[in-house]
């Protein structure tokens, strides 16, 4: 109790003040870690990464944990676009040892130089 009156949880009082107000999209945040939807892991860095954080959090007026959640999850997505790139890539060299339809680069350079045109083209169709 402070003040004689009993002290709510602070989320809870952003809470009542409901969507669309200041922090709103902080509450579903911090509730679902609350609830268990986040998971709370270490990463041991040396003193000179640790202290680069610090600084870059502060220009960003941000926490260092932010930063390392936000650089964390940058890489993740990065490496997965470049994964699928590749699996899409084999798929694509797959197919043509299988089939042996293709389209040259002058075919497709061709074809693109018509983007933006008048002259406008669809893609060209592959051959053998």
């Amino acid at each position: 109790m402070r003040d004689g009156m009993r002290t709510r949880n602070p989320i809870a009082c952003l809470a009542d003040s409901g969507p669309g107000s200041p922090g709103w999209a902080n509450i579903t945040r911090y509730y679902h870690v609350i609830k268990g939807s986040f998971m709370a892991t270490s990463l041991k860095i040396d003193d000179t990464l640790k202290s680069r954080v610090q600084r870059l959090a502060n220009q960003r007026r941000r926490s260092p944990h932010w930063v390392m959640l936000e650089a964390i999850q940058q890489y993740v997505e990065r490496e997965e676009a470049r994964e699928s790139f590749k699996q899409e890539a084999l798929a694509s060299w797959a197919a043509y040892k299988e089939t042996g339809r293709h389209l040259t680069s002058q075919e497709v350079r061709t074809w693109l130089n018509t983007w933006g045109t008048n002259d406008e083209r669809g893609a060209p169709e592959c051959h053998k």
